[in-house]
């Protein structure tokens, strides 16, 4: 196994990061699709499979057989992973086991989400732009909500006989959207209380872009950093992104009348951990231009 994980070596893990890009970016689309499912009952997706060449799905499956032969042995035995454990807890573990010892899959966990969550912060950026009553805040956890509910109504109905929506499963879309923005709020609430910077507000309030980051680096004492490098790992993986990982498989479940559990497992592992490297990684580089802010006020 350590001999595959050198064996990848550079050239793989770009080729892997490239694909998982890809997939991400194939996904902006299906989710405004999704978004008009939601009204239609899914007749727009199906107009889309049926009439045109756009195949969304079979675009997304035929890209991730370009991941290298490591990467696809890694997503096996993360999805083979505590199958003889009988608790939760012990499926868990086992999978998060796999996980921390393949940083890489964490790793294309966050970049396959990446333009999803640009997206959702564009969203934000417009509803603040339109409303001077939307606070960051709140933008950015409707635009988050907004993205879930899209991906959600795709989700089920690729799996639906007839490719549509019963009214049922485009509410439960659209509640997954609104359970979304509820953690997205709450967490963005919670980072804000605690001194952190929370993605989604950040994109909605136009921050990340900012021309501080750089000279803000050079003044910032080190020892302020870890402190928002770790409370917003935990804020973003444990707040946000797990519950509304977790809620997002247990209501698809319920609209395709699986079993609750079905997948939570995979759900709460990459949920947490792939939120915390967004939450570390985004405040490893807030964190310093917050400080310069502060401290130029």
């Amino acid at each position: 196994e350590n001999q595959k994980k050198e064996e990848k070596g550079f050239l793989g893990q770009a080729q892997d990061a490239g694909v998982s890009l890809l997939k991400g970016v194939v996904a902006v689309p299906e989710t405004i699709v999704g978004l008009a499912d939601i009204p239609t009952g899914g007749q727009v997706g199906k107009f889309i499979e049926e009439k045109t060449p756009i195949q969304f799905k079979q675009t997304k499956d035929a890209i991730n057989d370009w991941h290298t032969d490591q990467y696809k042995e890694q997503q096996n035995q993360f999805n083979e992973a505590g199958q003889n454990e009988d608790s939760l807890a012990g499926k868990v573990i086992e999978k998060g086991k796999v996980a921390l010892s393949n940083p890489s899959m964490i790793f294309n966990t966050v970049v396959e989400s990446a333009p999803s969550m640009l997206a959702g912060g564009a969203v934000g950026r417009g509803l603040g732009m339109a409303s001077q009553a939307i606070k960051p805040i709140a933008a950015g956890a409707i635009g988050e909500g907004a993205v879930m509910a899209g991906q959600q109504a795709e989700n089920i109905s690729y799996e639906t006989e007839d490719k549509l929506l019963t009214p049922e499963q485009s509410g439960i879309a659209l509640a997954t959207g609104a359970v979304g923005s509820l953690f997205g709020l709450v967490g963005g609430q919670f980072a804000k209380k605690l001194g952190f910077d929370d993605f989604e507000t950040a994109m909605a309030s136009g921050r990340l872009n900012s021309q501080l980051v750089g000279e803000s680096i050079q003044k910032m004492p080190l020892s302020s950093i870890p402190k928002s490098i770790i409370g917003g790992a935990l804020t973003e993986g444990l707040v946000e992104e797990l519950p509304q990982s977790v809620s997002e498989q247990l209501l698809q479940n319920y609209a395709l009348g699986k079993p609750l559990d079905e997948g939570v497992d995979s759900a709460i592992v990459m949920g947490a951990l792939a939120g915390m490297a967004m939450g570390g990684g985004m405040n490893t580089v807030s964190a310093p231009k917050n400080y310069f802010q502060q401290n130029n006020a």
